[in-house]
């Protein structure tokens, strides 16, 4: 996603940390300043993340200014601006979905007191002075049997099949050749080791975040001689190419099960998709979870943590929170 980004002086600390953090999550961020603590006002700034988004450079603009309220009424002061104050993530998860904000003003002038309190409840509970983990005690409880049993229990109580029109789920793979394509090296050697684990004959095509037209032609032409195919999308609600790359896997006729590994959305740019699980994570452990779904192992349990709307239309529902099938 493209997003501009412009705080005033109060700001300007919280601002390099978000830059960070925006851009480790694969984002392009156009950063519009202030780049410094020296005064200044703070309705250039409101005008300058609203101009990126009108003149479409951006898909969305973040203000961070001192309580965020003198940010909003600036930035809607420019026709086709829906700015919102949002303090919290859950303020500004309603914002984006329910509002259609595309401007999201954060509050910056209480962060140290904000800190202050998180530090303060974890120095009363005696975290700081005996903290809950013990370093050299790590090995004898993670990795353990039993804590990837808890894990397995976990991810099998969350992953989600939103969609299984055509009753594809579940797969009886021994003996067939499936196609695993899509995001991650390792994630679809997983989903392809599993599959073979039990009788299936595996081709893996990893495509990436962005496939080239290549990629997305030798996946084609190796989902021709499959009798199914598995696709991993990772964002694809961000990705044209992702979207194209699922496309034109079902535009080849065979069965396709789509395989979201992080957010569940990805479902509202390939509706064409009839067959559609939501993973939360790219974590082996939630990759062999959802192995474990496609071939029957497990009936399927989870739901929906969210509301996934109609793609470009954010106040419309196409699948609800708490919504999941089984088999």
């Amino acid at each position: 996603m493209r997003i501009a980004i412009g705080c005033d002086d109060t700001g300007f600390p919280l601002k390099e940390p978000l830059v960070a953090a925006l851009e480790a999550e694969g984002h392009d961020v156009l950063d519009l300043g202030t780049f410094s603590t020296d005064p200044v006002d703070y309705p250039d700034y409101a005008r300058a993340v609203g101009q990126a988004v009108l003149r479409g450079f951006v898909d969305a603009s973040l203000l961070l200014c001192g309580s965020g309220t003198g940010g909003v009424i600036a930035a809607n002061k420019l026709r086709g601006i829906r700015a919102a104050l949002c303090p919290d993530a859950e303020s500004a998860r309603a914002s984006r979905e329910e509002a259609d904000a595309n401007v999201l003003c954060l509050p910056a002038a209480d962060l140290d007191a904000k800190v202050r309190r998180v530090l303060e409840l974890k120095y009363k509970r005696g975290t700081v002075a005996h903290p809950y983990a013990d370093p050299a005690a790590v090995s004898s409880v993670v990795g353990t049997p039993e804590h990837l049993a808890t894990a397995d229990a976990v991810t099998d109580r969350t992953t989600t099949l939103v969609r299984n029109d055509d009753k594809t789920l579940p797969l009886a793979v021994s003996g067939k050749k499936v196609l695993v394509a899509g995001y991650g090296v390792t994630t679809t050697q997983i989903l392809a080791d599993g599959l073979a684990a039990k009788g299936a004959t595996t081709t893996v095509k990893e495509t990436g975040t962005t496939p080239t037209d290549a990629k997305i032609a030798g996946a084609v032409a190796a989902a021709k001689d499959s009798d199914a195919v598995v696709v991993t999308t990772m964002k694809a609600w961000t990705s044209a190419a992702q979207q194209k790359l699922v496309n034109a896997l079902l535009d080849t006729g065979k069965r396709v099960v789509v395989v979201a590994t992080r957010d569940p959305y990805d479902i509202a740019y390939v509706d064409r998709a009839s067959t559609y699980l939501a993973t939360y994570s790219y974590s082996p452990v939630a990759v062999e979870a959802a192995e474990r779904r496609i071939t029957g192992e497990v009936n399927p349990s989870g739901k929906l943590p969210v509301d996934v709307p109609v793609a470009g239309a954010p106040k419309t529902v196409l699948y609800p929170f708490g919504h999941g099938l089984s088999y």
